[in-house]
């Protein structure tokens, strides 16, 4: 059982050392924050180093993690994650809509509709059109 809990401590340290090492690279060298998608890069690692941060504090310091305000940080840092990732999955639908002339609300009908017909069974792909289908081999 130590075995477990060692390794799981070193894999905290090791998912905290490489999103904080990511955030002073993307920053400092790539200049990431120049883009839209660069600063929702950002914003993911930075609520990944929050979230994970106190854990590696509380087995660093033995720092305690059973306050209230602990849980509200805890809370608002998964919540930066999902906020980001979220963000990803809209950057994504609007720069593809954008690729083949659709609105963001037409591509997503349209990779939703393209999904239900494949999980049914249908031909066709996820996403794509009645022109596509015709013209694929």
């Amino acid at each position: 059982m130590q075995l477990v809990t060692d390794l799981g401590n070193d894999v905290v340290f090791f998912a905290c050392a490489a999103s904080v090492a990511f955030l002073i690279v993307y920053i400092g060298l790539a200049r990431g924050h120049r883009s839209e998608i660069g600063r929702m890069l950002i914003i993911l690692d930075a609520g990944l180093t929050l979230a994970l941060g106190p854990s590696v504090a509380h087995r660093l310091t033995g720092l305690s993690l059973a306050s209230l305000w602990f849980a509200w940080y805890y809370a608002a840092s998964i919540a930066l994650v999902g906020l980001a990732t979220w963000g990803r999955v809209w950057f994504v639908i609007r720069e593809q809509a954008r690729g083949i002339g659709l609105t963001p609300r037409q591509f997503a009908w349209h990779l939703l509709r393209g999904c239900l017909n494949a999980a049914r069974g249908l031909p066709g792909r996820p996403g794509a059109s009645r022109d596509d289908e015709e013209g694929a081999p």
